[in-house]
């Protein structure tokens, strides 16, 4: 949901990346779909949960927008400004992501391999979680409790 929105101006204007002011013009004034606080707010979260990049004043995807549609007559809802707290699963598979210098789509399709191809499915996300962050060193050990609890 927010890497569609996300994706919208740099497929509408065929671009890699863009001015972040293009970003929430796009948005606010030439689709009328959001206010521009909502448009730079959008901005804000898509650079904190690291869909958006940003280098030199400009910001750019960090996923392949070819992978997202965009259906005709597409508008962001209303909820894709509600922040919620990343579960501990999240919050490791973005860590993975982070040090493996990879998307977070990568990592989850390992992870799905992990619980599909060695335990037959009999494996919890969370555990298949921890065995890639051990794989990749990568520290764990604040969200044990939280992963132990699927929060």
């Amino acid at each position: 949901m927010l890497k569609r929105a996300i994706a919208a101006p740099f497929k509408s204007f065929n671009k890699d990346s863009m001015k972040k002011t293009d970003f929430t013009f796009f948005f606010a004034y030439d689709k009328r779909w959001i206010s521009g606080e909502q448009a730079n707010a959008l901005l804000k979260i898509g650079l904190k949960q690291n869909l958006l990049r940003e280098e030199g004043g400009m910001v750019s995807p960090t996923f392949d927008i070819a992978e997202i549609e965009i259906p005709t007559g597409y508008k962001p809802p209303a909820d894709i400004f509600e922040t919620r707290k990343a579960t501990a699963y999240e919050e490791l598979i973005q860590d993975i992501a982070r040090i493996t210098d990879r998307e977070t789509d990568a990592v989850d399709k390992e992870l799905q391999a992990i619980i599909r191809e060695k335990f037959d499915g009999n494996l919890t996300r969370e555990a298949a979680a921890v065995i890639l962050a051990r794989k990749y060193k990568v520290e764990f050990g604040d969200k044990l409790e939280r992963l132990r609890s699927n929060q």
